[in-house]
């Protein structure tokens, strides 16, 4: 099925989520000056805008990416204390909100194009017919979303001609190909890359039961023959499939065990309350089960979704799941 489109979503407490884990893994990766693979699965058309009429129908930016935006520019104004922000917080809304300028909000791979080291490598797959396209022109095009966004914002007076995306400005740093594939298929045939550092996002739609299983059976097998790899899972938390999360998350979390005994498995949830219930129908949260997981993520999400439930959720409950590696029976 290729109904889901995400710029009915983009900029959500999901994406919150996803893009703070994303953007520490990046980050990891970067602490060492060799070069790194990196995949993203699903990687959609890349830039969203949030005054379109999709995102205007489902208000969930207004609740996510906006609150906190709006939260950033009243702790400006009153002189907040800005040590009560995370880090990693700060840097996280620090690579999004020059596209917040021009009305945007950045998918992954922009964030992963534009914090990626130079050397290496980025390797983008999408299936669905129209992003695909939207995906290429906005990574490699010359009349990108992001371009005609800022053109209208210049002659309105929202910016300045200086005050671009750092994706206009910045050189690209890092080698990206673009695949028109189903992203478990081609990732499942490119593992191990030739650069065996490195990490894969994957965030499917989940519109089938099948994708569950698929799910399951690729990260099984990457993590098999890619030991090194971290692999980085986004999953809903939706009221109608939780066996079948339930069960994806096991399978995936007793195979790494059973591998290798001293793994290590993050897993982090985020429930943002009743007020994001109300705009996601069904969808009551979402997680990252991270395979590989680099040293303090666990502790950089605890800290940042503490955060977001006190500063935007006020109402909100949170955990954060930590699996502790087993030796397997």
């Amino acid at each position: 099925m290729l109904s889901y489109l995400h710029e009915f979503h983009a900029g959500n407490h999901a994406d919150i989520l996803k893009h703070i884990a994303l953007v520490q893994i990046l980050r990891h990766l970067n602490a060492k000056d060799s070069p790194y693979t990196f995949f993203d699965t699903h990687a959609g058309s890349a830039l969203y805008s949030l005054e379109g009429a999709s995102a205007k129908k489902t208000l969930e930016a207004e609740k996510g990416i906006l609150a906190l935006r709006d939260f950033f520019e009243k702790s400006e104004s009153e002189d907040f204390a800005q040590g009560e922000i995370p880090e990693c917080v700060k840097f996280y809304f620090e690579q999004i909100s020059p596209y917040l300028k021009i009305s945007c909000y950045p998918g992954s791979p922009l964030l992963e194009r534009n914090l990626m080291k130079r050397g290496s490598s980025l390797f983008l797959c999408e299936l669905h017919p129209a992003e695909i396209e939207r995906l290429r022109e906005n990574i490699f095009g010359k009349k990108s979303l992001e371009e005609n966004s800022i053109e209208r914002n210049e002659r309105i007076g929202k910016i300045g001609k200086n005050d671009t995306s750092q994706n206009a400005q910045s050189k690209k740093h890092c080698a990206v190909k673009i695949f028109h594939a189903d992203g478990l298929k081609n990732l499942s045939a490119s593992t191990p890359p030739q650069v065996k550092r490195g990490a894969v996002l994957i965030d499917p739609a989940y519109e089938d039961l099948s994708e569950f299983d698929a799910v399951t059976k690729t990260v099984r097998a990457v993590h098999k023959k890619w030991s090194a790899g971290i692999i980085a899972l986004w999953y809903p938390i939706l009221e109608g499939k939780k066996t079948q999360i339930k069960e994806m998350i096991f399978q995936i979390e007793d195979a790494a065990k059973r591998q290798n005994a001293h793994a290590e498995i993050l897993r982090a949830e985020f429930f943002p309350g009743s007020e994001s219930k109300k705009s996601t129908a069904n969808l009551l949260g979402s997680g990252m089960l991270v395979l590989n997981a680099p040293w303090k993520l666990d502790s950089q999400l605890r800290e940042a979704l503490e955060f977001l439930c006190g500063a935007i959720y006020k109402d909100a409950a949170f955990s954060i799941r930590i699996s502790k590696p087993q030796q397997a029976d």
